[in-house]
């Protein structure tokens, strides 16, 4: 892609008509934990009708492993035989968790987090950033390079995340009912909008992961490149099987709300792991 001409302009902006994106999100303020039928039914009306702009219609399902039961025989029988000028796309992080049938009638392609020197080669030599916010965005991107162009372009998605760094740095030193709190607002978020809470505790992630390389001393592998003397202070406060457990908790919550576990009693166990500081002892 080209990424300045028409088409890849209205893709990158999500207003393509011929693109259409289904993933767990908030529906009229309501929890949504599966993509349902309705996302289903509208693909049915969708696919018989012709691509208004460009030779094919892509229908795309963000973690597919999400359809609801009813949402994947309806799926399946589209795709067994769509109308031509249709193509469907099934992202996953687990394919163990796509129904064997619906994997039958796919084509499987493995992708890779792209390297950190070509996601900056690209934003100094194609989109002309500053070499140092250049360097933050693809040490952040973390080999996804869509979250790259997406943050050269829109500074929302770097000061939600620094927001988010504060709010846990914050977090590491206050009282339990403020803890329990916090853990009450990021559940109701949850259930209002999946993939930013799911951010959030993305962000806490690499908040203790960058302390505990710090502890090892490698700091040239820093993911918050710009938060290194802060993360460098506050590691002194915590010893390696300290961070290391908590970022084993983190992990552990993140795979519990793929489960569908109440978010708020998840959260509130993540909380009162958070180790206290050194100094505090």
């Amino acid at each position: 892609p080209c990424l300045s001409c028409t088409q890849c302009t209205r893709i990158f902006k999500g207003i393509h008509a011929d693109i259409s994106i289904y993933q767990v999100s908030q529906t009229n303020g309501s929890r949504q934990t599966e993509i349902g039928i309705a996302d289903v039914r509208e693909v049915e009306r969708k696919v018989v009708l012709k691509p208004y702009e460009g030779s094919n219609r892509v229908l795309i399902f963000r973690k597919a492993e999400h359809l609801s039961e009813e949402a994947s025989n309806a799926l399946l029988k589209v795709i067994e035989g769509p109308p031509p000028q249709n193509v469907f796309i099934l992202l996953t992080e687990n394919i163990q968790l796509i129904p064997p049938t619906i994997l039958s009638r796919c084509r499987r392609i493995d992708l890779h987090a792209i390297g950190e020197d070509l996601i900056l080669e690209h934003l100094l030599n194609n989109m002309q950033i500053p070499e140092t916010k250049a360097k933050l965005i693809a040490r952040l991107a973390q080999g996804r390079f869509g979250w790259a162009l997406q943050a050269a372009t829109n500074p929302e998605l770097i000061r939600m995340h620094n927001e988010d760094l504060n709010h846990m740095i914050k977090i590491m030193t206050s009282s339990l009912e403020i803890r329990f709190e916090v853990a009450n607002q990021i559940s109701r978020l949850f259930y209002h909008n999946r993939s930013e809470a799911g951010n959030t505790l993305n962000t806490w992630k690499s908040l203790w992961r960058d302390m505990l390389i710090i502890k090892y001393g490698n700091e040239t592998d820093v993911e918050n490149l710009d938060y290194l003397d802060t993360f460098r202070k506050a590691s002194l406060n915590y010893s390696r099987t300290q961070i290391t457990h908590y970022l084993k908790a983190i992990i552990k919550a993140e795979g519990e709300l793929e489960s569908n576990v109440n978010a708020k009693t998840c959260l509130e166990a993540l909380f009162l792991n958070l180790p206290s500081p050194l100094n505090q002892r």
